[in-house]
């Protein structure tokens, strides 16, 4: 198999396992932090987070070729990396994060906790873990040319139907009625309820740019 197809395979698992992981953490965080188990999904189905899929994929991306570098730098690295990541993650219509009650913060978007928080977490993630993963994905699963397909399909599915739904509830609560099967389909299986409990942090955008 050629080298470039290796490289972005490895980067479909990398971000399917950095979504799976993403999801535990961000729930174990918030059990620890508020006490109580709340759901922290990325997505309808499944239990993913996304952006930390993403922020596996371009770690690797960026910074996996300075994984043998000081540990410093790659902390400061990782610490501009993945407030970037927060940073620009926000802007895509919804929020699922606000650190506006935060000393330092920028637009409430990240802050320098949470940069700090990604420059150990990338650190460690490049140093131990992206090295020992790139090299099992390599020799277990780039292979399954199968599997990678439908791993893509369910995904494209997932975020298509995901975009679908959320965009469906911005309508509902701007009072837009059903005008459409899909429109009924959506408001049946993916109703307030369901979604506040999938994303009880989210924040819908207004269309007019207001939150």
């Amino acid at each position: 198999m050629k080298r470039r197809k290796v490289v972005r395979h490895s980067f479909v698992w990398l971000f399917v396992i950095g979504a799976l992981v993403g999801f535990w953490v961000e729930n174990i965080y918030c059990w620890v932090k508020v006490g109580e188990w709340t759901s922290r999904q990325g997505l309808v189905l499944g239990p993913f987070v996304p952006i930390y899929g993403v922020g596996a994929v371009l770690f690797a991306w960026f910074l996996g070729p300075w994984h043998r570098k000081h540990s410093m730098l790659l902390f400061v690295l990782s610490s501009l990396l993945g407030g970037c990541i927060e940073f620009f993650g926000s802007l895509l219509g919804i929020r699922l994060w606000d650190f506006s009650q935060q000393t330092y913060h920028l637009a409430g978007r990240t802050s320098l906790v949470f940069m700090f928080f990604w420059g150990v977490i990338g650190t460690v993630y490049l140093k131990v873990i992206y090295p020992i993963l790139l090299k099992d994905i390599r020799r277990y699963l780039v292979k399954h040319s199968a599997s990678l397909r439908l791993v893509m399909v369910f995904f494209l599915f997932n975020f298509t139907l995901s975009g679908l739904a959320l965009n469906r509830w911005t309508e509902r609560c701007q009072g837009h009625i059903c005008d459409s099967v899909l429109d009924q389909k959506l408001d049946q299986y993916f109703h307030d309820e369901s979604l506040a409990e999938i994303y009880p942090a989210l924040e819908l955008a207004d269309r007019s740019g207001e939150k």
